[in-house]
């Protein structure tokens, strides 16, 4: 086994709907080229060897095409991949299921019977999730040799405290209708987290997250909004009952609708002020943290 297919075992995940035989291992098919050193065209021997050449077959009586789905769990992202196969139409998907690109291959080698084909697909923007389906070949049996695979990588990113804060924010808003109190402990975390790593940033994104702290952990002060509305509201209360000793009886129904309109409307506006002040100093922050992550 190649160098280059030992480190991709490390760093990819594979599987494919089809069976492989011959005791290889889809990855074993994959060998990969940083994106800062690649040729405009790639040699076929770069692409193949016997360590990447693999037969899958399949076993299910209603066949469905044979689909390689790929993913890096390091921080590289497939941007381009050349393929040497048997099959002649081939299908390409991004992160999701996203379809890519459909590529009709060139026929490069013919022996014995068998059909070499080169594909190739250029993924803008790189992903890390590719998928490869094998649409169409010339086999009448459900049988499918794939010889190579090379995949272009982009250059691994170091992992640092901003790509860490924008899962933190992800997560946060995806949470962002939960409690308070849960959102103050997202944030607690964040920083927790991020204290523990070590600070090496600026003195502004400190402050975002200061920020960011003091809008989620400041409970008290939505709560006290929301006890100075009970309190109008009880005001409010008190008012209307004082006013409906002149009112004639068929008069107070539509008296208390307006009163209770007219609160709804009031405390409505309330809210709505303290939702957009909250919003602003939200959409503050995650400015600061995007500027930071680009």
């Amino acid at each position: 086994m190649t160098e280059e297919n030992k480190t991709a075992k490390n760093f990819m995940q594979v599987s494919c709907n089809w069976t492989i035989d011959n005791n290889k291992h889809y990855v074993d098919a994959i060998t990969t080229m940083p994106l800062s050193v690649v040729p405009e065209r790639i040699s076929l021997d770069d692409i193949i060897s016997l360590d990447t050449c693999i037969c899958l077959h399949s076993m299910e009586q209603e066949i469905e095409p044979c689909k390689l789905d790929i993913k890096t769990t390091n921080s590289q992202k497939i941007s381009r991949i050349v393929i040497l196969s048997e099959a002649y139409i081939l299908e390409f998907f991004k992160q999701y299921g996203e379809y890519a690109g459909t590529v009709f291959a060139e026929l490069v080698d013919k022996f014995d019977g068998n059909f070499v084909h080169l594909a190739e697909v250029t993924l803008d923007p790189p992903t890390t999730e590719a998928s490869i389906k094998f649409t169409k070949t010339k086999n009448t049996q459900p049988i499918l040799w794939i010889y190579g695979i090379k995949l272009i990588l982009t250059e691994p990113v170091k992992e640092n405290e901003s790509e860490m804060l924008d899962y933190t924010v992800t997560n946060f808003l995806i949470n962002l209708n939960g409690s308070t109190r849960k959102q103050a402990n997202i944030a607690k975390k964040m920083l927790e987290s991020f204290t523990s790593q070590g600070s090496n940033t600026t003195n502004d994104n400190d402050m975002s997250l200061k920020n960011l702290m003091t809008v989620f952990s400041n409970a008290s002060e939505v709560r006290n909004n929301h006890k100075n509305i009970i309190e109008d509201i009880k005001k409010d209360d008190a008012i209307c009952k004082e006013d409906c000793k002149d009112i004639e009886v068929t008069d107070i129904k539509a008296y208390i609708n307006n009163k209770f309109h007219d609160m709804e409307e009031r405390t409505m506006h309330r809210l709505d002020e303290i939702e957009q002040k909250m919003n602003r100093k939200l959409d503050a922050i995650l400015e600061k943290l995007e500027v930071r992550l680009k």
